[in-house]
């Protein structure tokens, strides 16, 4: 028994639409779902296949996670929300504190 789909607990929890093979549906380039902030690449995109297209949608949808991160930085620094951002950072700083672990769906 080879592939038969990617693991679904987290993504149907969060309601991530699928196709018709049971791929996560997320649009080739950009690598986005129908769930805001939620991005999918590699196997569980396309299905199975050659691991040099995992590494490289791996690579491109890493790159669209880091500008979609990117947008509400800076947006608060062209707007001068400077003291949001470290408030953000902060928050961010003390839910990932001790945590070694993060969830990564490829």
């Amino acid at each position: 028994m080879g592939f038969l789909g990617p693991e679904s607990n987290v993504a149907d929890k969060l309601g991530v639409e699928r196709d018709n093979r049971s791929n996560f549906k997320a649009s080739y380039g950009h690598f986005s779902t129908n769930v805001e902030g939620v991005f999918a690449a590699g196997d569980c995109r396309r299905g199975q296949s050659l691991v040099v297209w995992a590494i490289s949608e791996g690579r491109q949808a890493a790159s669209n996670v880091d500008k979609y991160l990117m947008i509400e930085e800076d947006a608060a620094l062209s707007t001068g929300h400077q003291e949001d951002l470290v408030k953000r950072r902060q928050d961010l700083k003390k839910r990932h504190q001790g945590s070694g672990k993060h969830t990564v769906m490829t």
